[in-house]
Formats: structure tokens, C-alpha cells, sequence
């Protein structure tokens, strides 16, 4: 059954409030990975958790920092309660929270929200994609022209042949953000590799409803069932604009 969309955009606006409120006691440590963890990042995990699988019954939940379940009847929800917390603990504006679910084969439903950027991004498979309520536009087919935007951060760069890529690079630490803006066509594709699925699937959900396509970089479908399984997105990946008009949409399954 689909998910109300206006209730999953409280939820979202709801997270989003608390980690802004828990930044004004921030405490900070590194997890064994060697990545940042903050107060918010967990007590924001703990509220999404208590409120997406009230909203979906017979739902699991996999987030990046209480870990994962097996996929229930009605689906996995994919969290990262903070995306680009070092942005969020320095006090820089390019983080957000991330809510999608994977359900029966297919992402059906993403909610990203940008707090300080006051920007909600709401979209579900067939259901389009907005910002702020209002409708998200498809994309314009095309090559990236030169002087347009690409999301690509400097790791990534030399294993694409950052040199033959059109448009000019930038990378914003936070792939919602480098998602949500690829989505509006701020930055006109993105490069990626590494994330795993909570991390890019609310912005595969509203890359699919406005045309764009993600692939890896040869041109082949995203395993998204790998993906969902916890295998991270382990080669370079893209989001670009269709060729043309007669290219199909991004695969949602």
C-alpha cells in the first residue's frame, strides 16, 4: 500500500527540527570506521524509527547508525538520519535527513529534507516529485553542457576520467544534497561511489519521477537488490539527464 506522502513530509520536517535542536548541545565522536557520529545523528535515527514503522506496519528499518533488519512484509525503511554530519557539526547548511522504502523489488517512496536550506523534497514511484509542495519539472534531455554543474567529489574524480567528464565538478559533502539539487537540475548529473543504499535511495525515488537515469558509469542498471541486501555501491555511478527524448526513464526496480 503507498505511503501518504504529506505524512511522511511531517515526519521528515519533524527529524529535521530535532537534529537542528540537539546541534544546540552538540557532542561529537568517531565511530570505528573513522566517521563522525553527533548526539543528533542517533537521537534522530530513534525518532524516525519510532514513527516510519507505526506508519507502515509489517515494516523493518535499516539506518546507518542502529544497523539493519531483515526486509518485513511490507517493506525496509532506508535511513540516514544525518547525511553529511561533519557539514552538520561544523555548522555549514549542506546536510539533511534522508527516508525511503524499499518495497516488493522497487523504491517506492523518498523524503529528503534540508532544514537550514528550509528545502522538503517529497516524491513516490508514479506519484512525481516536489519541493516545498510544489512540482518538481522533468528534466531537459541532453549532454551537460560545459559550463553546467556536475556533482562529483575529488576521490572519485581520477577513477571516471574526470577530464573527459562534461560540465564543471563541485561536490557539497552530503549526497542528499548533490542528490536533491541533481533532482532540480542545479547541478545537471552526479558521480558517486561508495554510499550504500540509505544513503542515495530517497534520491533515486525522485531522480526516477522527474527523468532522469542512474546507472553505473558503463551505462548498466544499478543492482538495487545487491544494494538493499547491504552490498555498497562498490564502482563508479551516475545520474544524468537522458540522452534525448525517446530514452527511458531510471529504472525504479
Amino acid at each position: 500500500m503507498p505511503i501518504d506522502l504529506n505524512v511522511l513530509a511531517e515526519i521528515g520536517t519533524r527529524a529535521g527540527l530535532l537534529a537542528q535542536e540537539e546541534r544546540k548541545r552538540l557532542a561529537t565522536e568517531l565511530k570505528s570506521d573513522g566517521s563522525l557520529v553527533t548526539n543528533a545523528d542517533r537521537k534522530v535515527e530513534e525518532f524516525l524509527r519510532s514513527e516510519l514503522v507505526p506508519l507502515a506496519t509489517n515494516t523493518s528499518v535499516w539506518g546507518e547508525e542502529f544497523g539493519r533488519a531483515d526486509e518485513d512484509t511490507n517493506g525496509i525503511w532506508l535511513l540516514d538520519p544525518i547525511d553529511g554530519t561533519s557539514n552538520f557539526a561544523m555548522g555549514l547548511p549542506t546536510w539533511g535527513v534522508s527516508i525511503a522504502r524499499w518495497h516488493d523489488g522497487a523504491l517506492r517512496e523518498g523524503c529528503i529534507y534540508l532544514p537550514d536550506l528550509g528545502e522538503l523534497y517529497v516524491a513516490g514511484e508514479g506519484r512525481g516529485a516536489t519541493l516545498n509542495g510544489e512540482p518538481i519539472s522533468v528534466v531537459v534531455p541532453g549532454r551537460p553542457k560545459a559550463f553546467e554543474l556536475i556533482s562529483c567529489c575529488p576521490h572519485i574524480a581520477p577513477l571516471i576520467g574526470s577530464e573527459k567528464v562534461p560540465g564543471r565538478l563541485r561536490c557539497f559533502g552530503a549526497s542528499v544534497v548533490d542528490g536533491s539539487w541533481t533532482v532540480t537540475q542545479r547541478l545537471r548529473g552526479l558521480y558517486g561511489m561508495g554510499e550504500r543504499l540509505y544513503d542515495v535511495a530517497a534520491t533515486l525515488v525522485m531522480a526516477a519521477e522527474v527523468g532522469l537515469i542512474a546507472s553505473y558509469t558503463d551505462g548498466t542498471p544499478l543492482n538495487l537488490p545487491s544494494l538493499v541486501a547491504g552490498t555498497p555501491i562498490h564502482r563508479p555511478w551516475q545520474i544524468m539527464p537522458p540522452a534525448d527524448k525517446a530514452t527511458s526513464a531510471n529504472p525504479r526496480g
